[in-house]
């Protein structure tokens, strides 16, 4: 699999995906901040995430429906979804600015008008497919059509909805990739299970990359990612830890993602190979 041009493998680096999310803040000058934060912390890409919060808040139980539990307790889905939104006029500046300094920028998308709304706005390399949308056939059939490659996470599926999953996107003919996700905000250590990686590997049989969606607090998680075969790391990221978005309490700064990057490509170079030859198996010089 590759992403504009980059390849996913266990022959180079981890892919590593700053999840910009409601970091923006509702401004397009802290968005493109992170974008540029995000490159220079040595990031691969950037991703938002692109949706209408009236649609979004009724596909995922109404506009009233009010979160119960962590850190959006209290809020309903409609006041949460409106204050994280992606404004979809920003989205051509976005474009122009990671083109410009040479870092991938992609959406997810939760429904097929945001998904033809992108397409023409940001003809994206990739897509993302959250958690909830792991089962969406419909969603994903769209999007398949745009013959483009997929990520989907895998939060709260059993193997039967993974496996059932890795058919449908075999059926489409789409290259795709899968996250191993903890659907929690923040994830607490004990409960990251980054070991679900090495089954997931083994549920793809080598056929399909396999990553992590990490949602916990620092960069361990993700290093022991690594250690146990992702290929693609992906990071809430924000400006500051004085940042008051509704994501900033599990989001990483610009310097602790550089830290990441960093250790999670010494993390890929000391896996190696399989053989017990006492000799260089990665080289950390690989071009990217």
């Amino acid at each position: 699999m590759q992403i504009d041009g980059r390849p996913i493998s266990q022959n180079v680096p981890p892919y590593i995906i700053a999840e910009m999310s409601a970091n923006h803040g509702g401004d397009i000058g802290r968005a493109i901040r992170i974008i540029d934060e995000a490159k220079r912390a040595g990031c691969d890409a950037v991703k938002i995430q692109v949706y209408d919060p009236y649609r979004l808040s009724r596909a995922r139980g109404g506009e009233d429906k009010v979160i119960q539990t962590g850190p959006w307790a209290g809020r309903t889905l409609l006041s949460l979804y409106t204050e994280g939104a992606t404004h979809y006029d920003w989205l051509p500046m976005l474009k122009e600015f990671a083109d410009q300094i040479g870092i991938t920028l992609f959406p997810s998308v939760f429904d097929e008008v945001a998904l033809a709304l992108v397409e023409d706005a940001l003809d994206p390399p990739v897509y993302k497919i959250s958690s909830f949308d792991l089962t969406n056939k419909k969603l994903i059939k769209a999007i398949s059509e745009t013959e483009k490659p997929m990520i989907i996470s895998t939060g709260m599926a059993s193997d039967s909805d993974v496996l059932d999953a890795m058919k449908l996107m075999h059926d489409a003919g789409n290259d795709f990739a899968l996250l191993h996700c903890v659907s929690a905000y923040p994830c607490s250590m004990d409960r990251a299970n980054v070991r679900r990686v090495s089954h997931l590997c083994s549920l793809a049989a080598g056929k399909i990359p396999i990553g992590y969606s990490d949602h916990t607090l620092g960069i361990v998680a993700a290093v022991a990612a690594v250690a146990v075969g992702a290929e693609i790391i992906e990071k809430h990221m924000k400006l500051s830890d004085n940042d008051k978005t509704l994501d900033a309490a599990f989001s990483s700064t610009p310097a602790e993602m550089e830290a990441l990057v960093g250790a999670t490509r010494i993390a890929w170079c000391a896996t190696g190979e399989e053989g017990d030859e006492d000799q260089p198996h990665k080289d950390l010089r690989v071009v990217t």
